[in-house]
């Protein structure tokens, strides 16, 4: 009894030490609006503004490819077009989980990717325009006037790798529907740059990146760094949600039975899993790049290093699944029980990044965009 007393007051004395430490270092060492200002600003110059100016770069390059593929279509060359989609969707990853701002105004978000498409609206509309060939459609700048379902990605995929993509091949095209199909996939991806290029300049100095870098009693919508960073922190968590709800759930479905490969997004271009890597990869890459470790006392360095673990185990989970795909994996046991368990690994992701996160920085997360759909 003695041993246990002595062991018990041992253990309480230890704790607190460690408690007393962690208090002393929560009252001198919280983080100053300057504190929050910087990581903001490393958010900004190190990794929003790039990724954004990245992806303008990669739909450019998609737009040459589809252009010159167009004045030369062949089984091979696409192929190849293939591929730069596939680097196209998982470069779109590094900002589709940047939900604020200029991504919510002017239908941005929509106009690059229309999905989840519930009611398969894109779908119809592109197959529609593929029968009726417009050539009014063609013209620059037309798509944009037009609606957002055949302006971004989804649309993109259908037109190069949907449902009767072979005419754009085909040697006897008499009736013009591989020349016209092309070509409204290269407006498409004209289109595509644009929305890019327009989301670069409005997060600019001169536009949104103002706002972002510089809250104040006279920003109308961040008071104060703190608010910047909670709303990157809430993105974070958006991010989470949007993988587990919208790209994962709906092609398991509730039962292996159940699944539905075919709700897969990017299913045709074979770029599904490259969306889910896309989505880890880039959000680790905000993490490091702002330094939110900046924002923690070390003893709670570990909430990010579990961070971390849960994103460095759901890129394992992906990469097992690559000879595979995803859609094979829903309807395959072994291959459910994986995704199982990486939606388990996202949601706690998410939860680490919204909840011990967000208090350790002192943070208040509000709702974010998908809250309620």
């Amino acid at each position: 009894m003695a041993n246990s007393q002595s062991l018990a007051l041992k253990l309480g004395l230890i704790g607190g030490l460690v408690f007393g430490a962690g208090f002393a270092s929560a009252v001198f060492a919280a983080p100053t609006d300057a504190d929050y200002r910087a990581v903001a600003q490393k958010a900004y110059e190190g990794y929003i503004l790039p990724s954004f100016q990245a992806l303008e770069d990669q739909a450019r390059r998609m737009e040459q490819q589809v252009g010159a593929y167009c004045a030369n279509p062949d089984k091979a060359g696409h192929e190849a077009l293939k591929a730069g989609f596939g680097k196209l969707v998982y470069q779109w990853g590094s900002v589709e989980f940047l939900r604020f701002g200029p991504m919510q105004s002017k239908n941005r978000f929509e106009r690059l990717l229309f999905w989840p498409d519930r009611k398969g609206t894109a779908l119809k509309k592109v197959r529609r325009a593929l029968q009726a060939q417009d050539a009014k459609r063609l013209a620059s700048g037309a798509l944009a006037q037009g609606s957002v379902a055949y302006q971004g990605l989804n649309a993109l995929e259908y037109a190069l790798f949907g449902s009767g993509y072979e005419s754009l091949w085909a040697k006897d095209d008499s009736k013009g529907a591989g020349a016209y199909r092309c070509a409204f996939a290269h407006a498409i991806s004209a289109n595509i740059v644009a929305t890019s290029s327009d989301l670069v300049a409005a997060w600019s100095m001169e536009g949104f990146g103002q706002t972002f870098t510089q809250p104040g009693s006279d920003n109308a919508l961040y008071h104060s760094g703190k608010e910047v960073v909670a709303e990157l922190v809430k993105a974070i968590g958006t991010n989470a949600q949007y993988f587990t709800d919208v790209k994962l759930l709906p092609v398991m479905g509730k039962s292996l039975k159940k699944a539905r490969p075919k709700k897969a997004m990017f299913r045709r271009s074979d770029a599904s899993l490259a969306s889910m890597l896309s989505s880890l990869d880039h959000v680790e890459s905000l993490i490091e790049e702002a330094d939110f470790a900046s924002l923690l006392d070390e003893s709670s360095w570990w909430i990010l290093n579990g961070a971390r673990f849960e994103l460095s185990n759901g890129r394992k989970i992906i990469d097992g699944l690559q000879n595979t795909g995803l859609q094979t994996a829903v309807v395959d046991e072994e291959g459910r029980k994986k995704l199982v368990y990486l939606e388990t690994v996202i949601r706690g992701f998410g939860e680490v990044m919204v909840s011990e996160y967000a208090a350790g920085a002192a943070l208040v997360i509000g709702f974010n965009s998908l809250d309620g759909d």
